[in-house]
């Protein structure tokens, strides 16, 4: 069994008011304690209080937990907490709150299970509440129950119960708390002084099992074991012998009956649909709550998912940024390299013409030189050839001469037409390379021409996107200063693996975000539909609430009739505001009353019996006489006496006789 770390006694209220426990706490930590009271001090009430948390109603010998404690006041509570592991700390909690009502003594049941440190442990439960002044008050059994309730919704380990059953059969099961031993503490400590009259009537084995061991067994196979069988007996020998009281009473109390009966059951009914309103309110509440945290939380994922979008927005401009620049650039590099072969064609084109020209200037300069010196060798051998010839003219080997004359001329001839020829060959051939050099030329114009053009507009191209650089660069400065957090530091490369990476993580969280949404757009579906079948739910309850309204107004109307007749039997009831709170001592007082006035009417009867057989004796005599019959006998005597008269007639006309008074 595990050990008690802590007792919490709240509202505690006993002996009519003079003694009370408002809001305490009884701390033993698992180790044995002891509580000092005064004689008187209530021991007793202690310890079958603190048993109602763990058999709640129970009674302590001849002692009903109704009548120790004065619930009219409010509800009291009573909280134990256990420790149920020590390393680490685990502690249990049972807590039961007792509260009157028209059908009597009821109670909430609630358990709890926690670690260390908890916010919902024994001392924070609120038993109490501060009013508007700061003062403090015990809770109501609606604010209790509103808190279970709560607990239980909210918290997996916390549970309440609608039967004794369940509750033993779960503080057994899973906190080891046995009720049967705890029914034996009760039955020891049924009386005042009954713990050392017990453990004497135990000295021996046999008188313990008969004392203690038998008891138990008994109440485990049939209830209560014998007790119970002998209050019951008791109770139905009682009831032969005011059998035919009661039957008179049954009769007279018959109409009062049926209307409490009547009113009973409306209040129970009236009961149980605020209860069932109270519960669907509060599954709507939690509805509600929920599908605003829903809604807040879609709403903050939302924003985020907005804020995202935005950044992806402005990272898509930069891309598009580097997309132009980049394009800017390659633009830049295509004319870059068509300037270059512009320069080398222009190149190839100026060195072309310097070599043709040189070659044209060496042609003609050679040709002239060539003709200068064929003319020159021509005339200097013409010169020789005559001064041969003039010679040869004299000399006897002329003819000779003149026939190797003619040969060399022929020879010359032959060599000068061959060179010219040649020459003739050249000439042609340069100038067929001239007019290929000059179609280059003007083809090398041409292109010069169009790149002229395309680097024209290249030139204005590259003006307009010289501004736009300059508008981008602007752009860029400004969105690195507002995407980067340290832009003197950090760069956009650097950066953008990072945000490629967050982009990822961004678009499968949208994924899973729409996914969410979609999921809680058919949750929300599914609770409007529960939400509407609630409402209307609702709006049966608030009918039925409002006819049993009505029927309880006119029982309340008939109830304060009968208050009121109540109040007046008795000065100390005046203070009642309902009638079931004083119940069976109202029941037992108009029982006395019904008892001392059919007593009474059974007298007064009897008298009035008494005075009519008395008029019937004397009523028809003129004077009394001890015996009633006395007369008749007079009547019926007359005839057979001279004289006979009876005493008093005698007297009073002795009294006239001798004119004296009859006294």
């Amino acid at each position: 069994m595990p050990a008690i770390s802590k007792i919490r006694l709240t509202n505690i209220i006993f002996e009519n008011g003079a003694k009370r426990f408002n809001d305490e706490i009884f701390a033993f930590d698992g180790y044995n304690g002891v509580i000092l009271l005064e004689n008187g001090g209530g021991k007793t009430v202690f310890i079958q209080t603190v048993l109602q948390a763990i058999l709640p109603h129970i009674n302590l010998g001849e002692r009903r937990i109704r009548d120790t404690l004065s619930l009219e006041g409010g509800a009291s509570h009573v909280a134990i907490e256990w420790i149920l592991n020590d390393r680490p700390r685990r502690y249990a909690l049972t807590a039961v709150t007792l509260f009157l009502t028209p059908e009597g003594l009821k109670s909430l049941r609630y358990v709890y299970d926690y670690s260390s440190g908890d916010d919902h442990s024994i001392e924070n439960i609120p038993f109490v509440k501060k009013n508007q002044v700061g003062d403090t008050r015990p809770a109501s059994r609606q604010e209790t129950q509103e808190y279970y309730q709560y607990m239980q919704n909210n918290k997996l380990n916390a549970h309440t119960f609608d039967t004794m059953k369940d509750f033993h059969q779960y503080i057994e099961e899973n906190f080891h708390i046995v009720p049967s031993e705890w029914k034996s503490i009760a039955h020891i400590n049924g009386a005042e002084g009954d713990v050392e009259k017990f453990f004497e009537g135990c000295k021996t084995t046999s008188q313990l099992v008969d004392q203690l061991l038998i008891p138990t067994v008994e109440e485990a196979l049939i209830g209560n074991g014998t007790k119970d069988f002998v209050e019951i007996f008791e109770r139905q020998r009682e009831h032969f012998k005011k059998h035919r009281e009661l039957r008179g009473r049954i009769e007279e109390c018959k109409n009062i009956e049926q209307k409490i009966s009547h009113y009973v059951t409306t209040y129970s009914k009236l009961h149980e649909v605020e209860e069932g309103m109270f519960n669907k309110k509060s599954e709507a509440k939690s509805i509600y709550n929920f599908l605003k945290e829903e809604q807040e939380k879609t709403k903050n994922e939302t924003a985020h998912i907005e804020e995202l979008k935005d950044l992806l927005l402005k990272e898509i401009h930069e891309l598009n940024r580097k997309e132009a620049s980049y394009e800017l650039a390659i633009l830049e590099k295509e004319l870059k390299e068509a300037k270059d072969d512009y320069e080398i064609i222009k190149f190839e084109y100026t060195e072309i013409e310097d070599r043709q020209k040189t070659k044209e200037k060496d042609l003609q300069n050679l040709e002239i030189a060539e003709l200068k010196a064929s003319i020159k060798q021509n005339e200097e051998m013409l010169n020789m050839l005559k001064k041969q010839l003039e010679e040869l003219d004299e000399d006897q080997d002329i003819i000779d001469l003149k026939d190797r004359l003619e040969e060399n001329s022929s020879l010359l001839k032959g060599y000068f037409e061959a060179e010219k020829e040649k020459l003739e060959k050249q000439e042609k051939f340069l100038e067929s390379q001239r007019d290929r050099y000059e179609e280059e030329l003007q083809n090398t114009y041409i292109k010069i021409d169009n790149l002229q053009t395309k680097k024209q507009d290249l030139i204005e191209e590259r003006a307009g996107y010289k501004g736009e650089i300059r508008v981008i660069n602007s752009n860029m400065q400004s969105i690195m200063k507002e995407i980067l957090d340290n832009p003197i530091n950090e760069t956009v490369e650097g950066e953008y693996p990072k945000w490629r990476e967050r982009i990822e993580r961004i678009e499968r969280s949208k994924i899973t975000c729409k996914d969410h949404l979609n999921e809680l757009e058919r949750r929300k579906k599914l609770l409007s539909t529960e939400i509407l079948n609630i409402q209307g739910k609702i709006q049966e309850l608030i009918k039925d609430t409002a006819v049993k309204g009505k029927d309880l107004e006119l029982i309340n109307q008939e109830h304060n009739k009968v208050l009121a007749i109540v109040k007046e039997l008795r000065l100390e009831w005046h203070y009642l505001d309902l009638i079931y709170l004083k119940q069976q001592s109202i029941i037992q007082y108009i029982e006395e009353r019904l008892e001392k006035t059919r007593n009474e009417k059974e007298s007064l009867l009897e008298q009035e019996r008494l005075s009519y057989r008395l008029l019937d004796f004397y009523g028809d005599n003129e004077y009394f006489s001890g015996e009633p019959v006395l007369e008749e006998w007079l009547e019926s005597w007359k005839n057979q006496f001279h004289l006979l008269e009876t005493g008093t007639r005698y007297i009073e006309k002795a009294a006239v006789d001798l004119n004296k008074s009859v006294e």
